[in-house]
């Protein structure tokens, strides 16, 4: 039941609004539709430590409504790499990416995921319960830079605050 209720999330009962400026704000969006959106935006980019005990610390307000590129160390055929997250809030995150990829964060695996349908530059959705503290999250995948949007729980309260 979990699953299905975060997958019902992820694919488009979550309603939320955007602060960008080229669009209809009384229209809801979804966390697919949102992670569409802000997959276009100039990216953070961060280069993500080659072990846990090296992971790149990064800042919460560097993943609240931004497209955040990780560039990963090759390790055999695949690429992996760690970065430090920071969770002020406790509850479901939902991360998206523009390839297919396994994240872990802070040792747990998603609770849900589903493949993006919504546009062609996210490739699937991950929905992780995650408490408050700072996390190490791993990933790994089958090129050098991933691309990530990651919405956190109530995050859109503040959604005006961001800068595009």
């Amino acid at each position: 039941m979990k699953n299905l209720v975060g997958i019902f999330l992820l694919v488009g009962g979550f309603a939320l609004g955007c602060g960008h400026d080229d669009h209809n704000h009384e229209n809801e969006h979804s966390a697919a539709e949102e992670a569409c959106e802000h997959m276009g935006d100039p990216a953070v980019s961060t280069v993500a430590g080659a072990t846990e005990a090296e992971a790149t610390d990064t800042e919460e307000s560097t993943w609240l409504h931004r497209r955040h590129d990780v560039t990963l160390t090759a390790d055999g055929e695949q690429f992996i790499g760690y970065v430090t997250l920071e969770v002020g809030n406790a509850g479901d995150h939902q991360l998206f990416a523009d390839v297919p990829v396994e994240v872990t964060i802070g040792g747990i695996a998603p609770e849900a995921s589903s493949q993006v349908d919504e546009c062609a530059e996210v490739e699937g959705g991950y929905v992780y319960d995650l408490p408050i503290g700072e996390h190490v999250m791993f990933i790994r995948a089958d090129q050098e830079t991933v691309a990530f949007v990651l919405e956190f729980p109530g995050s859109h309260e503040e959604h005006d605050d961001h800068n595009h």
